[in-house]
C-alpha cells in the first residue's frame, strides 16, 4: 500500500486545487488525459472506469473488472458500464483539483483522489487505498 505523501508530490507543495464543476445532481465526472480513465466524483464515492483494469483485477463474478466504487475505504471491483451523469473534464498531469470535498491529483503514472485523510490512488496496474 502507498501512502498519500508518497503518492503524490503535490502534496507537499501544498497547491491550491482548481475547483471543478460541481452537477446539480451531486456529480463530477472526469477522465485522465490519455482518456483511458473515467471517473465519476460523489460526496461519498468515488467511482472508476477503464477496460485496462481488467488485466490485473477481477470482479466478484469473475470477470475481468473494468472498474471499481471506492467508499469508506474500500474498493469494490465490478464489471459493467458506470453511469455517465455529466460530461467529463479531462483533468491534465501535473494539476490538483477539487470536487464535493475531494481532492484530485493527476499524474502521468496515477490520479490521487483523497478526502479527510483517506482515499484511492488509481493506478490501471496498482489501485490502492490510502
Amino acid at each position: 500500500m502507498r501512502s498519500a505523501e508518497a503518492a503524490s508530490s503535490s502534496s507537499a507543495a501544498r497547491v491550491t486545487p482548481t475547483a471543478l464543476s460541481e452537477s446539480a445532481v451531486g456529480v463530477t465526472r472526469v477522465t485522465t488525459e490519455t482518456g483511458k480513465t473515467t471517473c465519476n466524483v460523489y460526496v461519498d464515492r468515488v467511482e472508476c472506469q477503464s477496460g485496462a483494469f481488467g488485466k490485473n483485477y477481477r470482479a466478484p463474478s469473475g470477470e475481468p473488472a473494468n472498474g471499481f466504487v471506492y467508499r469508506g475505504g474500500r474498493v469494490n471491483w465490478t464489471y459493467g458500464n458506470m453511469a455517465v451523469t455529466w460530461p467529463a473534464t479531462v483533468i491534465h498531469y501535473g494539476n490538483t483539483y477539487s470536487a464535493f470535498g475531494w481532492t484530485i491529483e493527476a499524474s502521468s503514472r496515477m490520479t490521487v483522489f483523497g478526502r479527510e485523510g483517506h482515499g484511492v490512488i488509481v493506478d490501471v496496474t496498482k489501485t490502492s487505498t490510502f
